[in-house]
C-alpha cells in the first residue's frame, strides 16, 4: 500500500491522469477539473457567507421547533385564560370639575385685587394648582372617610341597607388573612409601626383617589377605583362635595363688605379736599383757564418775536447798504473829464511814416533771414523804439476840460438818509426786547402755576380712579356675599360622578397580549437552548465546528428517494448529480499518483456513522456519476454484509461477490457484474449460499488483494461500508483505503459518535476527505431563503 508521503507528492490532477494506462479521455479531465472549481467556489462561497449561513440557521429554529414554541403558547394561553378568572376586578368612577376664573370668578377676592392682578393664564393656571392641592390634600381624604365610615372604606364595599358593609368573598377573605399576617410580622419585627383603622382608611382614599387636569385647561378630572361600582362612585361624589364645601371656606373673606363701605367714605373725602384746594388756588390768581392765558401770551410773544425779527433784519439791511455806499464814494473821483479835443502835429505824422517804413522793412527781413539775424534784430529794435515815441507824442496831442462828479453827490445824500433811518431801527429793536422780555417773564409765571394746577389735578385724578376702584370692590364684596349667604362658588360640576358596571381591571387584551406574548418568548427561549445543548448536528456550521472537517456537501432530504428508486430516477435527480459531481473533483484533485509508479485507481469509502442515514445510497449515486458524467472506469463494490443494500438495490442477491471472491471461491467473471451501456461494474457483497460465520466476518478472506487487484483494473473503487455505530470487521478495511468520505444525518447523528469514529483515522494513511451532511430540511419559509 503506498504510503500517505508518496500519495502527497503532487496535487496536480494532470500528473495522475497523464499516468492512467486505461485511457481517461480529456472530456472526463475537464469535467473533473469543473466540477472541482465548481465545488471550490461553492465551499468559498460557504465561507465567506457563514455568517448569512448561521443567521439563516437562527431563522429557521422557530420553524425547527414549532411545536415546542405551539406547545409553551398553548400552555400560556391556559395560564392567561386562568389569570383572567381570578383575577380580582376593580372598577373606576369619574367626574370632572369646571373651574372658571377671569373678572366674572368669584374666587378672585376683592380684597386680594385691591392692587394690580396678575394676567389672566397665569392666574388660571394658579387656580387650577392650587384646586389640584385642595383635592388631594388630606383634610379632603378625612373628610370623605368621615362621611362613609372607616368600615366601608377598609372593606372596600357600602354598607347594606341594614347600615353594615356587604360580606367579603372568598378571595377577600383569604387575602385579608394573608395581609394580616404580613401585618402582624411586620409590627412585632418592628417594621412597621402600628397604625390606626383611621389612618389606614385614610391613607386608602389617598391612593384610591386621582385628581388630575389636562394642560392649559380649567378642567378638573376626579378620578376613583374600588372593588365595586357603587364605592366607586361614592368615593367620587364624596370627594367633589367634601371640595366644594372647604372651597367655599377657604376662598373666600369675611367682613370685605364693611372693609369697602369705610374705604370708600375716606376716598371720597380726600377727593373732596383736593378739589376745594385747586379751586382756591385759581381764585387767589386770577386763572380762568390755563390753557386760555397760554394762548393769549403765546399769541403776544410770537407777535413781539415778529416784529423784531423784522426790525433787526431791516437793521441790518441798512447797516449792509451804508456800508456799500462809503465804499462806492471812496472809490468814485470828485472831478470828471467835461470834454476832450485831440489837436494836429506834423511831428507825430512823420514818426508815423517812418513807422510803417520800419514794419516793411521788418518783413521784408523776415522774409529772407532767421530771427536771430543781425539786421532782422536791428530792424526789429528801431520799430519798437519809433512805437514808444509814437505813443508819447499822440497822448500829448489830446486837450481835456474837468468838472464836479454829480453821482458822487448823489451817493453822499443817500448814506445821510440811511444813517437817520439806523437810528429810528435802533430804537424799534430795543423797545422789542424788554417787550420780549416781559413776556417772557409772565409765561414762566403761568408754566409754575401750571406745574402746581397738573399736581392737583393728578391727585384729584388718583384720588377719583381709588375711589371709582373701591366702590367696584363694594359692589364684588357685596355679590360675594350675597354668593356666600346662597352657598354660589365658581366650581361647577359638569359631570357627575359616573356608575360603571364593567370593571377597569384587569385589561384582558393587555393580560392576553401579555400571556402570548410570554408563551411566544418563553417557547423562542427554549428552542434556543435546545439548539445550544443538543448533541446531534443539524446545519453544516455545526458539523465543522464540531468535528473539524469540511462539508462536501448537503443532500436534502426527500422521503420518496431511497436507494432502489434513487437508481432508477438518477436521471431526474439534477440536484444530487451535481452535489455527485462535486465530490467527485475533490477526490480526483486531492492528491496524484506520484510519478514513476505503475498507473492504479484510487480507492473510496463511504461510511455512514449510523443505520439509516444514506451513505448506500449515496455510494450508488457516486458510482453512477463517476461512470456516466466522468467517464470514469468504475466499480461499486458492496461491503456491507448485514443489510447488503447494493446488492438488493441493483438486484444481485444471488449472485457471488466479495466473500467468495476474496476466498478464491469464484473466478472474477463470476462475481464482476457489468452494467450495460456504463462503465460502471458491481461486486455484491456475497451469494445467498454463503455461511452465516463468512458473512459476519470479512476479516478472515483479508479482501485487501481483492480491492488492490480492483484498483489496478479501474479508475476509481467505491466500497460501500456498514454504519460505524454497528460493530463489524469491515471497517478495519476502512483505515487501508486512500479516501473515506463520513456520511451523517441531520438531527440525528450525535457530535460525540462521529468524533469517536473519525478519531480512528488519526494516525492512519486514510484520508477523511469530508462530511456529507444527508437529509437536511429546509424548516424556513421561502422568504428566509436567501437569509
Amino acid at each position: 500500500m503506498t504510503s500517505k508521503k508518496q500519495r502527497n507528492l503532487s496535487h496536480d490532477p494532470a500528473v495522475f491522469f497523464s499516468h492512467r494506462a486505461s485511457g481517461i479521455d480529456q472530456s472526463t479531465v475537464i469535467m473533473a477539473r469543473a466540477s472541482h472549481d465548481s465545488f471550490t467556489e461553492s465551499a468559498a462561497h460557504h465561507g465567506d457567507g457563514r455568517h448569512g449561513a448561521s443567521l439563516r440557521s437562527y431563522l429557521e429554529l422557530p420553524f425547527v421547533y414549532k411545536r415546542l414554541i405551539i406547545g409553551c403558547l398553548a400552555a400560556a394561553i391556559l395560564l392567561g385564560w386562568a389569570a383572567l378568572i381570578v383575577w380580582p376586578r376593580k372598577y373606576e368612577s369619574e367626574a370632572k370639575l369646571m373651574l372658571r376664573v377671569g373678572r366674572e370668578s368669584v374666587s378672585l377676592d376683592p380684597t386680594a385685587t385691591t392692587s394690580q392682578t396678575l394676567m389672566l393664564q397665569k392666574t388660571q393656571e394658579e387656580e387650577v394648582v392650587s384646586a389640584l392641592e385642595m383635592l388631594g390634600s388630606r383634610q379632603i381624604a378625612e373628610g370623605v372617610v368621615d362621611e362613609l365610615g372607616e368600615s366601608s372604606i377598609l372593606n372596600g364595599s357600602l354598607p347594606s341597607e341594614g347600615g353594615e358593609p356587604a360580606g367579603p368573598t372568598v378571595v377577600d377573605r383569604v387575602k385579608g388573612l394573608v395581609s394580616g399576617a404580613i401585618d402582624l410580622v411586620a409590627t412585632t419585627s418592628g417594621l412597621r409601626d402600628e397604625i390606626s383603622n383611621h389612618e389606614v382608611a385614610v391613607r386608602r382614599v389617598q391612593g384610591a383617589v386621582e385628581i388630575k387636569a389636562q394642560k392649559k385647561s380649567n378642567v378638573i378630572s376626579v378620578q376613583a377605583s374600588a372593588k365595586t361600582p357603587e364605592m366607586a362612585q361614592a368615593l367620587v361624589q364624596q370627594t367633589c362635595d367634601t371640595y366644594l364645601k372647604q372651597h367655599l371656606l377657604t376662598s373666600q373673606t369675611a367682613g370685605s363688605h364693611d372693609f369697602f363701605v369705610q374705604q370708600v367714605d375716606a376716598a371720597e373725602a380726600h377727593l373732596n379736599a383736593l378739589t376745594d384746594r385747586k379751586s382756591d388756588y385759581m381764585k387767589k390768581r386770577g386763572i380762568v383757564s390755563v390753557e386760555a392765558n397760554r394762548a393769549l401770551l403765546q399769541e403776544q410773544l410770537a407777535t413781539c418775536e415778529r416784529e423784531l425779527l423784522m426790525a433787526t433784519g431791516s437793521l441790518e439791511q441798512v447797516n449792509a447798504e451804508m456800508a456799500d455806499l462809503r465804499r462806492k464814494i471812496a472809490d468814485t473821483d470828485e472831478e470828471i473829464i467835461a470834454e476832450r479835443k485831440e489837436g494836429s502835429d506834423s511831428t507825430w505824422s512823420g514818426m508815423r511814416q517812418q513807422v510803417y517804413e520800419l514794419e516793411l522793412q521788418e518783413k521784408s527781413l523776415a522774409a529772407k533771414y532767421t530771427p536771430q539775424h543781425r539786421r532782422l534784430i536791428e530792424t526789429r529794435e528801431q520799430l519798437d523804439g519809433a512805437r514808444m515815441i509814437m505813443a508819447k507824442l499822440r497822448s500829448e496831442r489830446v486837450d481835456h476840460s474837468m468838472t464836479p462828479n454829480p453821482m458822487k453827490r448823489r451817493m453822499e445824500d443817500d448814506l445821510q438818509r440811511s444813517q437817520t433811518q439806523v437810528v429810528g431801527l435802533q430804537s424799534v429793536v430795543l423797545e422789542k426786547e424788554r417787550q420780549r422780555v416781559q413776556l417772557a417773564q409772565q409765561v414762566r409765571e403761568l408754566h409754575d402755576w401750571e406745574i402746581e394746577l397738573t399736581q392737583m389735578d393728578r391727585d384729584i385724578e388718583s384720588s377719583a380712579a381709588s375711589l371709582k376702584k373701591l366702590v367696584e370692590k363694594l359692589e364684588e364684596a357685596r355679590v360675594i356675599e350675597e354668593l356666600r349667604n346662597q352657598q354660589i362658588s365658581n366650581v361647577s360640576v359638569f359631570q357627575p360622578a359616573t356608575f360603571v358596571e364593567r370593571p377597569a381591571s384587569p385589561n384582558k387584551r393587555i393580560l392576553a397580549a401579555g400571556f402570548v406574548m410570554l408563551g411566544l418568548c418563553s417557547g423562542v427561549g427554549l428552542a434556543f437552548l435546545r439548539e445550544i445543548g443538543s448533541d446531534t448536528m443539524r446545519t453544516a456550521e455545526h458539523v465543522e465546528s464540531s468535528l473539524r472537517y469540511p462539508v462536501l456537501t448537503k443532500i436534502p432530504h426527500q422521503p420518496r428517494l431511497e436507494l432502489g428508486n434513487s437508481i432508477r430516477r438518477l436521471d431526474d435527480a439534477g440536484d444530487i448529480r451535481t452535489r455527485c459531481r462535486s465530490i467527485i473533483g475533490d477526490l480526483m484533485l486531492s492528491r496524484a499518483q506520484p510519478i514513476g509508479e505503475p498507473p492504479r485507481g484510487r480507492s473510496l469509502g463511504v461510511i455512514g456513522i449510523e443505520p439509516g442515514c444514506g451513505a448506500s445510497t449515496l455510494a450508488a449515486a457516486l458510482a453512477m456519476v463517476s461512470s456516466d458524467d466522468c467517464g470514469l472506469k468504475t466499480i461499486l463494490i458492496d461491503a456491507d454484509g448485514r443489510t447488503r443494500s447494493v446488492s438488493k438495490a441493483f438486484g444481485l442477491q444471488n449472485a457471488p461477490g466479495l466473500l467468495e471472491l476474496s476466498a478464491g471461491d469464484a473466478a472474477v467473471e463470476q462475481c464482476v457484474q457489468q452494467l450495460s451501456d456504463s462503465k460502471l461494474a458491481l461486486l455484491p457483497y456475497a451469494s445467498p449460499s454463503a455461511n452465516a460465520s463468512d458473512a459476519d466476518s470479512v476479516d478472515r478472506h483479508d479482501p485487501r488483494q481483492t480491492i488492490e487487484a480492483f484498483q489496478q483494473a479501474n479508475d476509481l473503487v467505491i466500497i460501500d461500508f456498514p454504519p460505524a455505530s454497528l460493530p463489524d470487521q469491515a471497517l478495519s478495511l476502512a483505515q487501508t483505503l486512500d479516501y473515506v468520505v463520513v456520511v451523517v444525518e441531520s438531527e440525528k447523528t450525535k457530535v460525540a459518535q462521529a468524533q469517536r469514529f473519525l478519531n480512528r483515522f488519526a494516525g492512519s494513511d486514510t484520508e477523511v476527505i469530508g462530511i456529507v451532511l444527508n437529509k437536511t430540511r429546509n424548516y424556513a419559509p421561502a422568504m428566509f431563503s436567501g437569509a
